[in-house]
C-alpha cells in the first residue's frame, strides 16, 4: 500500500496494517489511471491484499519504464496506458500505472513552478519538463500489476499469475514483457518523427549481432543514497579526489581530472569511475560509427565501379555488328565432298 501511495503521490489508508500512508507532498505526478479495476486504487490493494492467505505473499509485481523525452506528455501517457491494456489482456491482471515527472535541477525553480497558480502556469510547467538545461528529461513509469488475475466482470480475484515465477516459463515471459515494452516504445517514436530508437538488449547481445562496438561496459545501477550524492554536487578534498581518480585506467585519469575538478560534478568514487565508463562508451560509439561509414564508402565505391564496368560492357555490345554474334559454321560444311 506504501508503494501505490508513492506512485499516485496520494494517501491510501491500509486497512490489513491499520496504517495510513500518505506521499502528497512529493509531487511531480503527471498521470494517474487505473486498468481492470472499477473502483479506486485503495481498494484495488487492499482487496489485493485480502485475496491472499500466506504471510508472506506477493502482493504486487512493479515495472518502471523509462520514457522517451521525444515523445509529447500525452503520446508518453497513451503509451504507458496500451502497455497496460496488453498486460491486461495477457496475464488478466489488475494495473495502476502512474507516469512521473523528471526530477529538476534546481529545487527551488521546481517549488516556484509547482506553487504557481497564475493562468498558464501548468503550461509553464510542463515546458520546463522539457527543458535539458532544467531537468534530467528522466520521464518514467510506475507500474503496479496484481499477482493475482481479476475477473472483469465481477472484479474477483482468482488463480496466481505463476508464469511469471516458474523457473521454466519466467525467464522467457520477462523477455516477452521487455520485448513488447520495446516494440510499442520504438512504434510510438517512429510515429512521432523521432530518429531515436531503444534496444533492451545487453551490450554483449548488441556486439554479438554487430549491432555495437564490442568493449562496451554496462554503468552499474546507483541506489538513492548514491543517486543523492551525485545530486549534490559535492566537491571533495583534493587528497580523495587524486585518491579516486588513480582508480582509473592510466589514458582517462587526465581527461576526467580536468573535467571533473573544480566544477559542479560528482567527484565521488562513484562519480569518477562513471565519468570515465562514459567516456570509455563515447569513444568506442564514435570510433565504430566512423569505421562503419568508411566501410559503407568502400563498398559503395566497389559496387559503382562495378555498375560502370557492366554498363560499359552493355554499351560495347550494343555497337558490336550483329554478324559478330552469329554462331560459327559447323565443320562439316567446309568439308569437300569425297569423290565417288
Amino acid at each position: 500500500m506504501k508503494t501505490a501511495a508513492y506512485c499516485a503521490r496520494t494517501s491510501y489508508w491500509d486497512a490489513r496494517l491499520g496504517q495510513r500512508f500518505t506521499e502528497r507532498q512529493r509531487g511531480g505526478l503527471l498521470s494517474h489511471e487505473l486498468v481492470n479495476w472499477a473502483s479506486d486504487a485503495e481498494s484495488l490493494w487492499n482487496a489485493a491484499e485480502k485475496a491472499e492467505t500466506r504471510i508472506n505473499s506477493r502482493v504486487v509485481r512493479e515495472l518502471r519504464p523509462s520514457l522517451p523525452a521525444e515523445l509529447p506528455l500525452d503520446q508518453q501517457v497513451r503509451l504507458v496506458r496500451g502497455y497496460c491494456l496488453w498486460l491486461r489482456d495477457t496475464y488478466g491482471v489488475a494495473v495502476q500505472a502512474n507516469v512521473h515527472a523528471p526530477r529538476f535541477k534546481d529545487p527551488e525553480l521546481e517549488a516556484r513552478l509547482r506553487a504557481d497558480r497564475s493562468p498558464g502556469a501548468e503550461e509553464r510547467y510542463r515546458q520546463a519538463l522539457f527543458d535539458p538545461e532544467k531537468t534530467n528529461l528522466n520521464f518514467h513509469a510506475h507500474i503496479l500489476m496484481t499477482t493475482r488475475m481479476v475477473d472483469r466482470e465481477t472484479g474477483a480475484f482468482g488463480d496466481k499469475t505463476n508464469d511469471l515465477d516458474r523457473k521454466k516459463t519466467g525467464p522467457s515471459e520477462i523477455l516477452k514483457i521487455r520485448k513488447v515494452w520495446e516494440t510499442r516504445t520504438n512504434a510510438a517514436l517512429a510515429q512521432a518523427g523521432a530518429e531515436r530508437r531503444v534496444d533492451l538488449r545487453s551490450y554483449r547481445d548488441m556486439a554479438k549481432a554487430r549491432d555495437a562496438p564490442e568493449g562496451l561496459i554496462a554503468q552499474k545501477h546507483l541506489g538513492p543514497a548514491q543517486a543523492a550524492r551525485g545530486r549534490r554536487f559535492e566537491v571533495l578534498e583534493e587528497a580523495e579526489f587524486q585518491g579516486n581518480i588513480r582508480l582509473l585506467a592510466p589514458h582517462s585519469r587526465q581527461a576526467v581530472r580536468d573535467k571533473l575538478r573544480g566544477a559542479d560534478w560528482d567527484t565521488s568514487e562513484a562519480g569518477v569511475k562513471r565519468e570515465a565508463i562514459r567516456r570509455h562508451n563515447e569513444d568506442l560509439w564514435l570510433d565504430w560509427i566512423l569505421r562503419r561509414a568508411r566501410l559503407r564508402e568502400e563498398a559503395r565505391e566497389v559496387g559503382q565501379g562495378f555498375q560502370e564496368a557492366l554498363d560499359r560492357e552493355v554499351a560495347r555490345k550494343r555497337t558490336v555488328r550483329p554478324s559478330a554474334f552469329e554462331p560459327p559454321i559447323p565443320t562439316w560444311r567446309l568439308r569437300r565432298p569425297s569423290p565417288t
